[in-house]
């Protein structure tokens, strides 16, 4: 991964790349306690994750679809076969999610993975580590979450999932999403929505 200042001005210039999108059907699990704020990032706030450390900002995590996003969630798993298996353990609600953003990297593009001296491993990896232990190094995707968020031009990352491959999921800014064209919006098994902003 490039370094923070070389990040800052690859960034800059990748924001020709980057593009708008609308989809239907994207798919996002909050455990039964969330079920009333489903569109809320204060988990990612609280704990950290992979985009972003621990008390900084937001990121709301949308997966390409059910599977993956409960996969994401540990609410499946894959057994040795491939198959799909439900962890008890850990309930879930998903929702469908209908998004307009208009400011999205694409970081599951070579190029720009390229771009910004990352990879596949590295995007996908495990990034906790760093947190766990003694040190005031980041993990690089949090140095690169922090910068597109600072950069407040970039509303989302696109990102390869670490758990389902070939999938994807959304790294979602919420406090940079454009007023009056930018939206997300969360629809439950019964047809309650919710919207930000």
């Amino acid at each position: 991964m490039l370094t923070d200042s070389e990040l800052t001005t690859t960034l800059h210039q990748l924001l020709t790349h980057t593009c708008p999108d609308s989809e239907n059907g994207r798919c996002r699990t909050v455990s039964p306690k969330r079920r009333g704020e489903p569109l809320s990032g204060i988990g990612s706030f609280i704990t950290g994750g992979r985009f972003n450390q621990q008390n900084e900002f937001q990121v709301l995590y949308i997966a390409d679809s059910e599977p993956t996003a409960r996969l994401e969630f540990r609410n499946l798993f894959k057994d040795p076969q491939g198959n799909l298996i439900e962890n008890p353990h850990r309930p879930c609600i998903p929702f469908t999610i209908i998004y307009q953003l208009e400011s999205i990297l694409d970081l599951t593009d070579l190029e720009i993975q390229r771009d910004l001296e990352t990879n596949w491993q590295e995007l996908t990896g495990i990034w906790n580590w760093l947190n766990l232990i003694d040190t005031d190094d980041i993990a690089p995707t949090q140095r690169l979450g922090k910068i597109a968020f600072l950069s407040s031009e970039i509303e989302a990352l696109k990102i390869p999932s670490a758990v389902n491959p070939g999938a994807y999921n959304l790294a979602i800014f919420p406090d940079r999403l454009r007023q009056k064209v930018s939206y997300v919006r969360a629809i439950d098994p019964l047809g309650i929505v919710a919207q930000i902003p």
